[in-house]
Parts: C-alpha cells; structure tokens; sequence
C-alpha cells in the first residue's frame, strides 16, 4: 500500500488511487485520467461549490480496480461481514468503510455524537486495524485496538463497506487521441461529448454517486477558476471560511501535469524541444497556487480580508497561463 497517495483532495479519488497503484497498467492510467476537472455545487442554492476530478472513484468507474459491495442492509447482522474483512485483510486486499467516531476516545465526537466517516483500512495484526482518514483535505494513518475498531464498524448506522482490489484481469493502455480530447476539452472549458474516454460503465457503479454530482456540475476545466473566485470573495465579504482543498486540486493538477509531460515525452509523444518550457510553465502555475493556498489557509484561521486580498484577481490570470500552457502542449504533441 502506497503511503503517500498521489491523488489527494478527495478521498474517492485518493482512496481508489492507492489502490490501483499495485496494477501494471497503473502508470498509463495515470496518464491518461485526472485531467478535467469539474466544479460542482455542494446544494440546490449555490450555497457552496467544490472542484474535483472527472474521473472515476472507489464508487466505481475505473477498470483497474474491483469492486466487491459488501454492505449490510440494515437488517442484517454485520459480524460475518466484519469477520471477512478480519480475513480479507491478511491476504491483501484493503477495505473502504465507515466508521462511527463516537467510539473512539482520541475524536471529539467521543460518546457524545454518532458521526460516521469514510476510511480505507489497511492493515490488520495482533495490535488491531489501521486505516487512512481524510481530515480537511489532509490524510492521516491511524492505528486501533481490535475491540474499539469492531465496536465502531459494527455499531455504525451507515452501513457502507467495499472489498477494493486491482482488477489484474482487465488491462489499460495509454492513448495519445484520449489525451488530447481531454487536455482540449479541460482548456476549452468544455463539457465532454463522449463519456466513454473518461468513465467506464462495465462493473459496479454508483448512480447515486456520479449521477447525483454531475446534476449539480455548474461549470468544467478552465471555468473552475472564476467559479471559484466568484465563491471566494463571496466567502470572504461574509466571514465565512474558504475550503482550501480548493486550491490544494488545482496545486496538485498542475503537478499532475507534469507527470504526463514526463511520460508523454518518455514514450515519445512530445516534441523534445519544448520539454523543458512547458515544465517550467506548469510549475510556475504549480507555486502561485501553492501560495495561494497557503493565504487562504491562514484566512481561515484569522478572518482577517487583507490576507487574501487580490487573490480573486489572480486567479483570473492563472486560469489565462493555465489556459496557455495547455495549448502549447496540445501544439507540442508530436
């Protein structure tokens, strides 16, 4: 199990990332996905909008990885369902789960609230289970007792466990006409005509999940960037907190992006030329936001406006040297 996860804001990307990781294919896919993005709204209101991957997740959608819903009804005893992930767990494969927080001392949540989150578990030994838990867009490992973890997993209202392991017996290859298709609709702030290059419908898959999203997708690729200002300054005029994970996917694209150019110019599909330019392009990109995430982050400990004044602002030119540097790959395809 990979210990740092490559795609990270979102746990349903990260959490199926980690996963896939162990496939042979994993770098072609890598590749050739996590390229559009879309910008969606958290409620019918606009009161809240987010960013994420159009891509798949551990609710399905990517043929690298097999899916097995394990998840109780609410009727049924959950303890054989406990006792296979005990077993699962030594021969390899890993777990996503809810867990109830008001069994464990360390939340603050402790026997006052029941408060189910979404973990991946890992591990198991004579110590008891680790997992991964995303707190606020950062991900850390945590290690429990067998007794506390049981009592947590069985007790949990929201009874949601899936068996996740690399699919060996379905294969990826990278395609070059995939990517352009995405890497233009990403910069033309387009909404993709053909599902079928980024979603994969063979297998399990959440209707609720990806179909509930997509209905409340206000905008895609490029666009994210005066959405998102949009949000921003409305935050800021209000005193509301901003979600800086906002800023941690769009840091994070930029260097995601310099990973495919690294492996499109590894497999000869880049014009040797213009490697070195189009790298320092994104990651001139790559460290304005990381600096922007780091103003919002210290906004939303101070409420204070002055910290991210102008941040709006820059964000418009950001999207025009995103929007830049994404065509001169699209002309340096070879």
């Amino acid at each position: 199990m990979k210990k740092e996860y490559y795609v990270q804001p979102y746990e349903y990307n990260a959490f199926a990332d980690a996963v896939i990781s162990r496939h042979p294919d994993y770098d072609a896919w890598n590749a050739n996905n996590y390229i559009q993005t879309f910008v969606t709204r958290r409620n019918n209101d606009q009161k809240d909008i987010y960013i994420d991957y159009y891509s798949g997740s551990v609710f399905g959608l990517i043929p690298l990885l097999k899916i097995n819903d394990l998840s109780p009804s609410k009727s049924e005893d959950p303890l054989p369902v406990y006792d296979r992930l005990k077993q699962g767990i030594k021969e390899g494969i890993v777990y996503y789960a809810y867990l109830d927080h008001f069994y464990f001392p360390f939340s603050p949540e402790y026997q006052k609230n029941h408060d189910a989150h979404d973990v991946l578990v890992t591990s198991y030994d004579e110590n008891g289970f680790s997992y991964v838990e995303n707190i606020r867009g950062a991900y850390h490992e945590y290690s429990v007792d067998e007794s506390r973890f049981k009592e947590s997993f069985i007790n949990c209202k929201d009874n949601c466990i899936f068996e996740l392991e690399p699919d060996l017996n379905n294969h990826y290859a990278f395609d070059i006409n995939a990517f352009r298709q995405m890497l233009s609709d990403y910069m033309n702030s387009r909404e993709p005509a053909d599902d079928s290059i980024y979603f994969y419908k063979n297998g399990f898959y959440s209707s609720n999940h990806f179909d509930n999203k997509k209905a409340l997708t206000v905008g895609y690729g490029i666009e994210a960037y005066s959405w998102l200002a949009d949000d921003i300054v409305k935050k800021v005029s209000q005193k509301q907190m901003v979600d800086y994970r906002i800023f941690y996917l769009l840091r994070e694209h930029k260097h995601n992006m310099i990973g495919k150019i690294d492996y499109i110019k590894n497999h000869n599909y880049l014009k040797a030329d213009s490697y070195d330019k189009l790298v320092e392009q994104f990651k001139n990109i790559e460290y304005r936001l990381n600096l922007m995430m780091c103003k919002v982050v210290k906004y939303d400990f101070q409420f204070a406006a002055s910290v991210v004044d102008g941040i709006a602002e820059e964000m418009v030119r950001v999207a025009e040297d995103d929007k830049r540097a994404c065509n001169d790959l699209l002309v340096s395809l070879s």
